[in-house]
């Protein structure tokens, strides 16, 4: 039970999902088990109003990585140590044998009392590779005890997802063109922010003060600079952001005729002080409406 007023702290640093769909959920046959588990996914975030009219379309671009499956659920940062409030099956934590009102005080010798602990712990485990031992020192029902095992870190391979309304826009097929717009202004609340469309296939797309441009159906590479409000930044990476080419990304999309892509800069909160890999934001289509273009 956590107690009241407080959040607890996942220590599963790193994990995403990423959703692969192209028709309504109801469509999708159940057969491959990460397709089926991607559709299970969907219920879920459809659930809890996440896939709401706001929240797609949207294109979900995300690297390699590495994720350490530690899987622990701890509470805030209290004076006496990282109390575990349960663990999540599968994870390194479970193997390792933590048990739910575990009181951690130190983890591979690095303290897990006061102020930061949290953090400190987040540090430790995403510095480790698979197989490195991890030993904590803790107590259970008062009594001090030690256990030790393994990290697992998994490898999650690159993705390109489209997520798409699941009432298809179909567009306007007797359209000769479509359209890219960065206005209006999207939501904040989403994280994102305008962009400018730079280039179309490396071409100029028209004057630098315009926000709408008609292209023929086709697929087609934009590129486009973030305009996220400083203050979303400390000094230093605003100062980065001045002397960064990170600012310019681009996007692939495949321009249906009849259909209008609303274009924005999604920034990624935690990475927002990753400037140097251009990591911090990225290029996104936020929304699709249908209109006739001539």
């Amino acid at each position: 039970m956590t107690p009241t007023g407080r959040r607890p702290f996942l220590l599963l640093p790193g994990l995403a999902l990423a959703l692969a769909v192209a028709a309504p959920v109801a469509a999708q046959p159940a057969g491959d088990p990460v397709e089926e588990a991607f559709r299970l996914a969907l219920l879920r975030l459809s659930q809890d109003g996440l896939l709401d009219a706001d929240a797609v379309p949207r294109v979900i671009d995300r690297p390699a990585e590495k994720v350490a499956n530690f899987g622990a659920l701890v509470d805030r940062d209290e004076a006496d140590g990282l109390r575990v409030l349960g663990t999540l099956p599968g994870g390194s934590a479970e193997r390792i044998g933590l048990r739910t009102g575990d009181l951690l005080l130190a983890a591979n010798g690095t303290a897990l009392r006061g102020a930061g602990a949290s953090e400190r712990m987040r540090e430790l485990l995403a510095g480790l590779d698979d197989g490195d031992p991890v030993r904590f020192e803790l107590l259970r029902d008062g009594r001090s005890q030690q256990l030790a095992g393994t990290m697992q870190v998994l490898e999650l391979p690159a993705v390109r997802v489209e997520l798409l309304d699941s009432t298809a826009i179909a567009g306007d097929p007797a359209s000769s063109c479509g359209r890219l717009s960065t206005f209006p202004v999207p939501p904040r609340s989403r994280q994102l922010h305008p962009a400018r469309l730079l280039a179309v296939d490396g071409r100029l797309p028209g004057p630098s003060s315009q926000d709408s441009f008609r292209l023929p159906p086709g697929r087609y590479r934009l590129t486009l600079a973030e305009i996220i409000d400083n203050r979303e930044f400390s000094a230093v990476a605003n100062r980065q952001r001045a002397r960064s080419d990170a600012r310019e990304a681009t996007l692939e999309l495949e321009v249906r005729p009849g259909v209008t892509y609303l274009l924005a800069a999604r920034l990624e909160p935690s990475r927002r002080e990753r400037i140097l890999d251009g990591s911090y934001w990225q290029p996104v289509v936020w929304r699709e409406r249908s209109e006739s273009c001539r």
